[in-house]
């Protein structure tokens, strides 16, 4: 079971490998990561009665009920949608397949071995940062989905590249969460020779969302790298008991290297501040004209382009140059509510809060990555949709159960009773 659990969460940028059969007079659209996703919870339900039992035991009824009413939110936002089709399908790609990842997570792994998936997330990070930087060199160009599409060539000739995503703005989306849970395993190669080479490995990834020319993206991954960074240099200066006088040399050179890389960052930000002229548009549209009439139940599961079209049929540059472009808001809270309403939107922030607070109370190696790769989430996530598609749900849930399952002290417990007896 782990092993299928493994090859799902390879599998999770690689939802573009689309098929689709017939069950009496319905087509059903799925991809090959949702049906090894389907695969292994299925198994797991069949063999985990357990772990059910386990969960009602333990009565942890506030992050059940989060989860819960996101999903309700969720059924809310399929039922006001026009296109209930699309909705449906969006609903499964979504929510429902991530939540069913993430039960299968929990249901074949524990805080002693869950640093075990970042395997098959480190050969993931892996072949999608390779196949960008092939992209870069001409020996990859698009993909079969890709190919015909003017747009992706349009990235190409300006020098942007986006390994199998829709957009270059979407490839960090994956990559920045991806390296951070994937980076536990620095935790468990003893053998420095082998550290020494993830280090380089790494020089993939970085150097991909540099390809990308995403700045969300670079101001992102600067960002959480700096609190990974000094999560792990409190730690090292805790476990090393240091003088006072070293430890005030040390804070004060990491100081100074955070005040640079926040000088950095907003350098960049203000040197390429002209071609946000379509997201302002968006936000305006957005903020203004959709959300004041529809924060109570949303817009609907995949009508925001419609809505927006719609609202700004007289504004003509807009329509040819932004229109394409307004697929989502471009800010993951305004995603939220106008996706799902003002009930998404809340149950989302707490679900935020319960990672957080999950990863904040234990010591465990997995803490830091995850608080790095949330906040990846969430600082991007002011930029960009960092939920909204396939993998970045499914990162998401990844990235909470894995801090419910570090946190997990009564089965911990359990099990060394049994070893005990």
């Amino acid at each position: 079971m782990q092993y299928l659990v493994y090859i799902t969460i390879f599998l999770i940028p690689f939802y573009f490998f689309r098929f689709s059969f017939e069950i009496g007079d319905f087509l059903i659209k799925t991809n090959i990561f949702e049906v090894s996703v389907g695969v292994s919870f299925l198994l797991s339900l069949l063999f985990s009665a357990n772990k059910i039992k386990d969960v009602l035991i333990r009565k942890n009824w506030y992050t059940i009920g989060l989860v819960l009413l996101f999903i309700l939110s969720s059924v809310i936002g399929v039922l006001v949608a026009p296109d209930q089709t699309k909705a449906v399908g969006i609903f499964k790609g979504w929510f429902l397949i991530p939540l069913m990842l993430a039960w299968s997570v929990y249901c074949n792994f524990n805080k002693e071995n869950i640093y075990k998936i970042s395997w098959p997330i480190l050969l993931s990070l892996i072949t999608v940062s390779v196949w960008t930087v092939l992209q870069k060199t001409g020996l990859v160009t698009t993909a079969f989905y890709q190919n015909g599409d003017a747009n992706f060539t349009g990235y190409i000739d300006q020098n942007r590249f986006f390994g199998p995503f829709e957009s270059p703005n979407y490839l960090p989306m994956f990559l920045i969460p991806a390296l951070f849970l994937s980076m536990p395993l620095f935790e468990k190669i003893n053998n420095y020779r082998y550290k020494i080479l993830l280090y380089f490995v790494y020089l993939l990834p970085l150097y991909a969302v540099i390809l990308s020319q995403s700045r969300s993206g670079i101001v992102t991954i600067v960002i959480s790298l700096l609190l990974y960074l000094n999560y792990r240099y409190l730690n090292v200066m805790k476990a090393h008991h240091r003088s006072p006088f070293k430890w005030h040399v040390f804070s004060g050179t990491w100081l100074i290297v955070n005040i640079y890389s926040m000088f950095f960052v907003m350098k960049y930000l203000a040197d390429n501040v002209g071609s946000d002229s379509i997201r302002a548009e968006i936000y305006r549209y957005s903020t203004v004209d959709l959300l004041p009439h529809n924060w109570l139940f949303g817009l609907g599961l995949g009508n925001f382009q419609k809505a927006i079209g719609h609202i700004s049929l007289t504004d003509f540059p807009f329509q040819q140059f932004g229109l394409p472009y307004a697929v989502h808001p471009h800010n993951l809270l305004l995603a939220m509510c106008l996706n799902l309403g003002i009930l998404g939107l809340i149950s989302f922030i707490f679900i935020v809060v319960k990672i957080l607070q999950s990863a904040f109370s234990t010591d465990h190696y997995f803490r830091g990555p995850i608080v790095a790769a949330i906040f990846a989430v969430i600082i991007q996530g002011v930029f960009d949709t960092t939920y909204f598609k396939n993998d970045l749900s499914a990162m998401f849930w990844l990235i909470f159960v894995t801090a419910i399952l570090i946190t997990d002290k009564t089965r911990s417990a359990q099990k060394r009773v049994i070893t005990n007896e």
